[in-house]
């Protein structure tokens, strides 16, 4: 189906803007919410997770676009090291879809928990990648990034991946037939956004 395709590339677009060169950083508010609605649906669409893997890689591309600039021969570092960055957002549905499917955690705390603990481990394994968080795009939000002081980078990572959850958690069933993500015989019965 197109609609995991469509819901990888909306994230992409709009993680990759709210960064530096655009810095659009009110994107950073709502860009997990495609992905999320990917969480959200019981059956998983055909190609999801290639779709999310490979939009992935093509905005961490984005965001990395500077690194092959000072030596061809960074070319290889810049294809790897977003290849690996993108499989931190399949990581991201797959372990969320758990959470929420299997374990029962609730979305809108489910969604920043994995969220938030994929920044960290990224951030940590193999000597650790800590660019592109969440937080970072909130970097010009003076108010909201107090809260760093307590919590540091991953509690505002985790408010912002709290928001587009509850955003995703709002999105009528229909809106989702609209987006090609679910068909009426694989919608789940008595899921309405009521009961979410």
């Amino acid at each position: 189906r197109s609609g995991g395709w469509l819901a990888a590339g909306l994230t992409a677009a709009m993680f990759w803007a709210s960064f530096p060169p655009l810095d659009f950083s009110v994107l950073g508010w709502v860009c997990l919410v495609p992905l999320v609605l990917l969480v959200r649906l019981r059956q998983t669409p055909r190609g999801m997770y290639m779709a999310v893997t490979v939009a992935g890689s093509v905005a961490m591309l984005g965001c990395l676009h500077w690194m092959p600039l000072g030596d061809t021969w960074m070319i290889p570092a810049w294809l790897a090291l977003s290849l690996y960055a993108a499989c931190y957002f399949s990581l991201f549905v797959a372990m969320s879809r758990v959470a929420v499917h299997r374990l029962g955690v609730p979305l809108s705390l489910g969604v920043p928990v994995v969220w938030v603990g994929l920044e960290y481990a990224r951030g940590h394994v193999m000597t650790g990648f800590g660019w592109f968080f969440l937080a970072h795009t909130q970097y010009r939000w003076i108010e909201l990034i107090q809260v760093s002081d307590l919590v540091g980078a991953y509690g505002v990572s985790f408010i912002v991946a709290m928001v587009a959850a509850v955003l995703a958690g709002c999105v009528p069933e229909a809106g989702l037939r609209r987006l090609g993500l679910v068909t009426p015989a694989s919608e789940p019965p008595g899921d309405s956004p009521k009961r979410r």
